[in-house]
């Protein structure tokens, strides 16, 4: 009877384990392929450290003496099958940023408001038009190694959302577990300008799920919470 009754209680704790830990989170767990990073839900200081064996090289880095970028493992792999099958259906895309340091990206912030700031806009009409496209550092996905600019273009402009390049990705990318991270029309939502040219993996199941129903990130995490 005893025993009977010791299995009883670690099955119903094996159970309620399986219940805990298959809960999604609103801002998606540290480890998870779909977790959110925004002004909201800053990127863990400690994630680059947890994750720096399981960042590698891809394959279409723009070869115009950039360096070779990098990713973590699965979704550099599904971003060099996809960018693969773009170039067997006549596309040349290839890959302008992908991860980027918290330090490098403040470089890229810091930057973009000292661009504003020579035109003469005041510090805070600097910032405003600095984040509608450039996040803070912490609250970038490209230090996640989950995101990637990819175009064709000399450099990543609205100009792209007009080409056939653009198109074949927005229709493919779900395929290979990738989204278009901004969309236009959810600004409101995302905090961030359409880009056309910002793409995350979230994996292939969750990918086709966002395609299908077009919602954004912060939509498909909140409906599954």
């Amino acid at each position: 009877m005893i025993r009977r009754n010791n299995m009883k209680k670690l099955i119903a704790f094996l159970s309620l384990c399986i219940i805990f830990f298959s809960l999604p989170t609103s801002a998606g767990e540290a480890d998870s392929l779909f977790i959110l990073i925004n002004a909201e839900h800053p990127l863990p200081e400690d994630y680059v450290e947890i994750h720096q064996d399981d960042f590698v090289e891809i394959a279409f880095t723009r070869n115009d003496g950039r360096p070779i970028q990098k990713m973590r493992r699965e979704a550099a792999h599904a971003l060099d099958e996809m960018l693969s099958a773009a170039r067997e259906a006549g596309f040349d895309i290839t890959v302008t940023s992908a991860y980027r340091s918290r330090e490098y990206q403040k470089q890229l912030f810091d930057a973009a408001v000292e661009s504003y700031l020579a035109r003469g806009m005041t510090k805070k009409e600097a910032l405003r038009l600095t984040k509608r496209y450039y996040a803070l550092p912490g609250e970038s996905e490209h230090e996640s190694g989950l995101a990637a600019d990819i175009h064709h273009l000399s450099c990543a402009t609205l100009a792209f959302a007009d080409t056939a390049e653009y198109r074949w990705l927005s229709e493919n990318a779900h395929k290979y577990g990738y989204i278009l991270r901004y969309p236009e029309g959810k600004e409101s939502v995302t905090g961030i300008a359409f880009e056309p040219w910002h793409f995350r993996y979230v994996g292939r199941e969750a990918a086709e799920e966002i395609y299908r129903t077009g919602l954004c990130l912060e939509e498909f995490l909140k409906e599954k919470s």
